[in-house]
């Protein structure tokens, strides 16, 4: 989608804004998103966990000067959001696929 011009702020329309994790300027390495990122805290106070986020260097994308990483957390409750992206934005190829249990 981001690569299609929507801006998180469309895609926060549909998923809550916890899905991203933003940082004010544009950082091309995951080390400097990192740096920045250990400045911030969540809005119960705690550190981010950069683990729950995908942030490696060709993970992380670039809008209006921020730099965003996308979190990894996802489950089952996100299916109805990501079927109203696809039915918003028929045109993006979006799909999704059941991960396969561990161990199978």
């Amino acid at each position: 989608l981001i690569k299609q011009g929507i801006i998180p702020e469309q895609i926060t329309e549909i998923f809550p804004r916890r899905m991203f994790l933003v940082v004010q300027g544009n950082f091309s390495t995951s080390e400097e998103f990192a740096d920045m990122a250990s400045k911030l805290r969540s809005p119960n106070g705690a550190a981010y966990n950069l683990d729950r986020f995908f942030a490696a260097e060709n993970e992380l994308f670039h809008v209006g000067g921020n730099t965003y990483a996308l979190s990894n957390q996802w489950s089952k409750k996100g299916l109805p959001g990501l079927e109203k992206l696809i039915a918003k934005y028929p045109n993006a190829a979006i799909s999704f696929v059941k991960a396969e249990e561990e161990g199978s």
